[in-house]
């Protein structure tokens, strides 16, 4: 199919290149004559000489959120905020105007689109100006610029690309380390906590604990602020800076000011925001353009009252013990409703409120959370309450059997597009499930809806939920989890027939979320009701971990390892196999 603007065949279009151009000129000049190469199947030109008939690549050089501009005339104008938002525009014209369709980091396709792109122009600017999808398939900076994430949590992006948004971080220990429960990195324990027990939190009993730092302590604030400055000096492009507690359920400091500052703010985290304004003020002059983040995260999660956050302060809302069967909308939901009060006392502290969102299952990836619902309803929600950035953190360290890919495409695209209907948002579903899983994708639907409407046992689960807490499980019979195994069976088993080549197997293994749930269930069954023959559990078993191995499955949890093939001969819960 011949393509053409306007009146001219796009396989006439040059694009132009001046010799001054720099890096992500370059490079996006040459990955869009890659592009228009495979889309019209002929060589596109890259010139110097300014005439009409060109692709023209800009960098407009403004501050503020990545956005797009795209005019299509004689020339096609793809311009952007920034270097980055430059990038984007290249996509952009890409997906909108030709098809293309950047599924996953190895598969991308075309669709069918008009014979005749009119003059138009197309400008958008995300509402959201930190976005970040944590997905251990997607870890590479071309997938994540066609995907317009445009932060990294433990690097940053290739300059090449238009950087990204990170943290900044120090030489003394690994760089992850420096993006969240920074206490410990600048206030060591090791080092501290034998000669100044002082240094550290309270405990109720008058004993002193490692956990946490007294944040009261002049002596503290002083060495934490030593420490944010060189761990600034050595990230002079960085966007945050990270202060914030360390990873524990309690041990915040219970001394005399320390706790005051709880009472009369009503918060059991006032005295990391009065910690972090100090640094934040401090430091606002000679880092003007850095946010000094803190945590909302276990103990500090109720907002405090009266208590206002520096303007160079971010506060990083962590969604832990939210429900992850009803979205934030849901007003029958006790744990929504929770929430829901946290981001209103929240928007009252500060304009600046990032998420750390949480959109796998860590305690068993793959039961996933299955409500695909709630992702739209709650990036939504965000959206209307101040939210400025948001980080969903999915399996990231672990390759799994599901429908890992999907999701992670449709967080990316709802990051990017917060705005989009949920017709839009259903219609991007189907089109995935279409292309990469092939013509039987409806029947991939089907199941997802069918998964979805599935009532759990546990009607408020979080993050980490087991197979007894997920879904219909057969504590009442076998003909509960029957039938939906029955059904769904059957879905998978059309979309297969309808798949071919390399199709076929990316149906397979979206299938193995389906075998665990029924190992799961089938365990489940037979461990109250022990006189049942156990033959075809066994044999579901094996058959899965010969999957996993063929598949490369890695781990089943966060914290897990792989699949241990040589247990499967005991009768054990399988989700202690790995």
């Amino acid at each position: 199919m011949m393509i053409h603007i306007e009146e001219r065949a796009l396989a006439e279009y040059s694009i132009y290149l001046p010799e001054k151009s720099g890096a992500e000129e370059r490079k996006y000049a040459a990955v869009l004559q890659n592009y228009l190469k495979k889309t019209v199947g002929s060589e596109i030109g890259i010139t110097a000489e300014r005439k009409e008939n060109l692709f023209i690549l800009k960098n407009l050089h403004r501050r503020g959120n990545d956005g797009v501009e795209i005019e299509i005339g004689k020339d096609v104008i793809l311009a952007g905020n920034n270097a980055r938002s430059m990038a984007y525009a290249v996509y952009i014209f890409l997906e909108k105007f030709l098809g293309w369709r950047f599924l996953t980091p190895e598969f991308e396709t075309r669709t069918a689109v008009k014979e005749h792109i009119g003059a138009t122009r197309y400008t958008y600017t995300c509402p959201l100006d930190y976005r970040l999808v944590l997905w251990a398939d997607e870890f590479r900076s071309d997938y994540f610029v066609k995907s317009k994430i445009n932060s990294e949590f433990s690097g940053d992006l290739p300059a090449e690309d238009g950087g990204g948004l990170y943290y900044a971080y120090g030489k003394a220990y690994e760089r992850y380390r420096y993006g969240c429960h920074t206490y410990g990195v600048y206030l060591d324990s090791e080092k501290y906590f034998d000669e100044h027990p002082e240094y550290f939190a309270l405990n109720e009993d008058g004993s002193r604990n490692r956990e946490q730092p007294c944040l009261s302590h002049p002596d503290v604030e002083k060495i934490v602020t030593e420490g944010v400055i060189e761990t600034l000096k050595n990230s002079p492009g960085a966007r945050f800076v990270s202060v914030s507690q360390n990873d524990t359920e309690e041990g915040y400091c219970h001394c005399e000011a320390c706790e005051a500052n709880r009472k009369k703010y009503r918060s059991d985290g006032a005295n990391e925001l009065i910690f972090v304004n100090k640094i934040a003020s401090k430091l606002k002059e000679k880092y003007p353009d850095v946010l000094f983040e803190t945590l909302a995260y276990n103990y500090s999660t109720e907002p405090p009252v009266g208590l206002k956050a520096e303007d160079n302060v971010s506060v990083r809302f962590a969604l832990m013990r939210c429900c992850r069967e009803h979205s934030l909308l849901t007003p029958s939901c006790e744990f929504a409703e929770k929430i829901r009060n946290f981001f209103i006392g929240w928007s009252k502290v500060t304009d600046r409120i990032y998420l750390w969102d949480y959109t796998a299952n860590f305690r068993d990836y793959f039961l996933p959370l299955r409500n695909y619902n709630l992702f739209y309803a709650n990036v939504r929600f965000f959206l209307q309450n101040k939210v400025k950035g948001i980080m969903e953190q999915y399996i990231h360290n672990a390759h799994t059997g599901g429908f890992g890919e999907l999701w992670a495409y449709l967080q990316g695209k709802l990051l990017w597009e917060p705005q989009i209907n949920y017709g839009e948002y259903l219609d991007l579903m189907k089109e995935f499930l279409a292309l990469y899983y092939g013509k039987g994708g409806h029947y991939l639907y089907d199941y997802l809806a069918l998964h979805a409407a599935a009532p759990s046992t546990n009607y408020h689960y979080g993050p980490y939920v087991t197979y007894e807490n997920y879904m219909p499980l057969p504590s009442d019979g076998e003909k509960l989890y029957e039938d939906f195994i029955d059904r769904a069976r059957d879905l998978f088993r059309r979309a297969e027939e309808e798949a071919v080549g390399e199709e076929k197997e990316r149906v397979a293994k979206a299938e193995a979320e389906l075998d665990w749930y029924e190992i799961c269930a089938l365990y489940h069954h037979l461990r109250a009701n022990p006189a049942k023959d156990r033959s075809a559990y066994f044999a579901k078993l094996k058959k899965f971990v010969g999957k996993a191995e063929r598949y490369k499955f890695d781990k089943i949890s966060e914290g897990g390892g792989p699949i241990d093939g040589g247990k499967i001969t005991d009768f054990k819960d399988p989700e202690d196999l790995w």
